[in-house]
C-alpha cells in the first residue's frame, strides 16, 4: 500500500514556503509568550511590549532564516 504524501513539506523546505500571514502569527504568538512570562507586566522601560514585540520579530526571522 502506498502512502500518499502530495502536500507534505519536507523538512529543508518548509521555512520558505512560510506565507506573510504566518509569519506574523508567529511573531504574535513569540511577543504573547514573552509577556507572559513575565506576568504580564508592562509599561516600565525594561518590561515593554513594544520591547516584546521587536524582539518576537528578530527571533522569528532568525529561525526562519537559512542559516
Amino acid at each position: 500500500m502506498k502512502t500518499a504524501n502530495k502536500g507534505v513539506l519536507n523538512k529543508t523546505t518548509w521555512k520558505a514556503n512560510v506565507s506573510g500571514q504566518d509569519r506574523e502569527k508567529l511573531i504574535a504568538a513569540v511577543a504573547c509568550r514573552k509577556a507572559e512570562e513575565r506576568g504580564f507586566k508592562n509599561f516600565s522601560p525594561e518590561l515593554d511590549p513594544l520591547k516584546d514585540l521587536a524582539e518576537a520579530e528578530i527571533e522569528v526571522r532568525e529561525f526562519l532564516s537559512d542559516n
